[in-house]
């Protein structure tokens, strides 16, 4: 009981410590612009995230913009089903809202979003620094290429970053956020973050850089659904693959499944988000039972599905 008090004791305190570092001028005039702030920035309430903490102990933030066809240009069967409208009806409204400011804000302040990001992802590192390992989902119903999307970090930036976390970074251009992130050093222990941030994602992209996505230990997992072959994708890169099954919350997966004249084994990805644990020596099917998305007809459904797929 004592130690889960000192626990919570200590998250509160650093989480005091971050509110009462003075934000800069520039950060301060994005938040007031696109009301936007570290409490609402990132998504750690979804279902699925949440049982990454609980189950695997890695808290997990998930980046939430929304499905336009710019952020999701390979979206193909996945479009009609989108979990975009997912979740408890009675706060949906209040999270396409922020969803859709957090997306505006990407789109017409871009570097300064990126900023904010790699600023955010310092911050959830520093609330569980404890922790073995935290996650971050930078694309949680998006799909751009993080791998290759590249960062100014300013003077002010790395400033505030050393005050309110106690983390050295360089005010120089990174090649990605995950970079950046990854580079930063932890002036307590003298530890680099690369091994103790993990960024993760679904993609149903074939045009990824997957060669720099594994030098920077940004784990991919490659979707059913897409409008392209992203199957022969994930054969010839050796990634897994995510694909939904016709099935209900309490039916089991199988244990393996033949698609495209291979049999693979099947993982159960329901269990948690965290894909970076999967096995990854070669190519398997992350199973996921179809989850419900209102007013969505059948046909659309068994479209989407790989063990109804026709294709």
């Amino acid at each position: 009981m004592y130690r889960v008090f000192k626990t919570q004791l200590i998250l509160f305190i650093r989480g005091l410590l971050t509110m009462t570092t003075k934000h800069t001028e520039s950060m301060k005039a994005f938040q007031t612009k696109h009301n936007l702030s570290f409490q609402n920035f990132f998504t750690f309430t979804n279902p699925k995230i949440e049982k990454n903490n609980k189950i695997e102990e890695i808290p997990t933030a998930c980046l939430m913009l929304m499905n336009t066809p710019k952020a999701c240009p390979a979206a193909g069967s996945c479009r009609s089903v989108c979990l975009m409208t997912s979740g408890n009806p009675i706060y949906l409204d209040g999270k396409m809202k922020c969803r859709l400011r957090r997306n505006n804000a990407f789109m017409t302040d871009y570097q300064m979003f990126l900023r904010y990001l790699v600023i955010n992802c310092f911050r959830h590192y520093f609330k569980n620094k404890n922790a073995s390992k935290v996650a971050v989902r930078l694309n949680g119903v998006s799909d751009y290429p993080f791998e290759s999307i590249s960062v100014q970090l300013t003077q002010e930036d790395t400033d505030y970053i050393q005050k309110a976390f106690n983390i050295y970074i360089e005010p120089i251009r990174y090649g990605s956020v995950i970079e950046a992130v990854q580079k930063g050093l932890n002036l307590d222990n003298n530890q680099v973050l690369r091994n103790f941030v993990q960024f993760y994602d679904y993609s149903k992209r074939i045009d990824r850089d997957f060669k720099k996505a594994k030098e920077l230990n940004y784990h991919l997992t490659l979707s059913h659904g897409s409008k392209f072959n992203t199957f022969s994708k994930a054969i010839e890169e050796g990634l897994n693959y995510a694909a939904a099954f016709n099935l209900k919350k309490s039916q089991p997966l199988p244990k393996t499944f033949n698609y495209q004249g291979r049999e693979l084994i099947v993982i159960d990805g329901d269990v948690s988000d965290c894909r970076f644990l999967d096995l990854n020596n070669d190519t398997h099917i992350i199973g996921l039972r179809f989850k419900i998305v209102e007013n969505k007809d059948n046909a659309k459904k068994l479209e989407f599905c790989i063990d109804s797929y026709k294709g």
